[in-house]
């Protein structure tokens, strides 16, 4: 096969560098942990229903109310990334480089082919789902390494959505976690644990984002399915956002007694 060569190589606004190469595959110098990361890889292209495409649901739940303000600012911000033009980001580019490169060389085919053999065998039913829910934690683990913030936000609904279907208890336990972080303790507290782990990662902020904002839009996501309100009402409570989950008993009454 030979070694890959590289097609593009790119630098965004964070600086962070962003190297696609011939093989299909996509990487970006993490300066957290000294290595390259990849981004974007062929096995995603064949196994995952989220492959070149957005959740048009989510993308409508974000730009809610924001459209005429996105107007005003069209020719202003033609090259800033939003759910309308989410496709100009870093991470779509990505996968269509890594799209191209399967075809001309003629993997996907191959990789189709395997994929298809495993999903009707035995004890394989969920690869599908599974790959699918990798390639999403993929892409908002990207967007967070290249600090991408609208497209970190669109993908972390997107994957808060497919986990809520999913009905994965435990990664969405470990997601409210993650966002929550310390928002709640005290100035002083939150020094104290800002001394002891010698980072900012439990900030207030993500990836320009308040903390507070992403996860009660992850708790309103989630909130809409009943199995889950033993996980998120405590959460909603605590950021005020009850009566903003949607009615999941017969009688039109919320769970909330826990």
């Amino acid at each position: 096969m030979g070694t890959p060569g590289i097609v593009f190589a790119r630098l965004n606004s964070q600086g962070r560098v962003i190297v696609a190469l011939s093989n299909g595959d996509g990487y970006t110098y993490s300066p957290m942990l000294y290595v390259w990361q990849r981004l974007t890889e062929p096995w995603w292209a064949v196994g995952s229903q989220y492959w070149n495409t957005t959740d048009s649901s989510v993308t409508n739940l974000t730009s809610t109310g924001l459209s005429s303000k996105n107007e005003k600012n069209k020719e202003k911000d033609v090259d800033e990334v939003s759910p309308e033009n989410i496709s100009a980001g870093i991470i779509p580019q990505l996968e269509r480089n890594t799209s191209n490169n399967v075809l001309i060389r003629g993997r996907a085919f191959y990789l189709q082919r395997l994929i298809k053999a495993l999903l009707s065998a035995e004890g394989f039913e969920n690869l599908e789902s599974s790959i699918s829910v990798a390639h999403l934690e993929n892409r908002v683990a990207a967007a967070m390494t290249l600090g991408a913030r609208e497209e970190y936000k669109i993908y972390l609904l997107m994957y808060a959505k497919r986990l809520g279907a999913e009905g994965l208890k435990g990664k969405i336990e470990e997601l409210l976690r993650s966002l929550m972080g310390n928002i709640f303790e005290d100035e002083g507290e939150k020094d104290g644990d800002a001394e002891t782990n010698g980072s900012s990662s439990q900030g207030d902020d993500l990836v320009g984002w308040k903390r507070e904002e992403l996860l009660k839009e992850v708790v309103v996501v989630l909130g809409k399915h009943r199995d889950l309100q033993r996980i998120t009402v405590p959460y909603a409570r605590l950021l005020g956002v009850v009566d903003q989950l949607r009615p999941a008993n017969e009688d039109g009454d919320m769970d909330t007694e826990l």
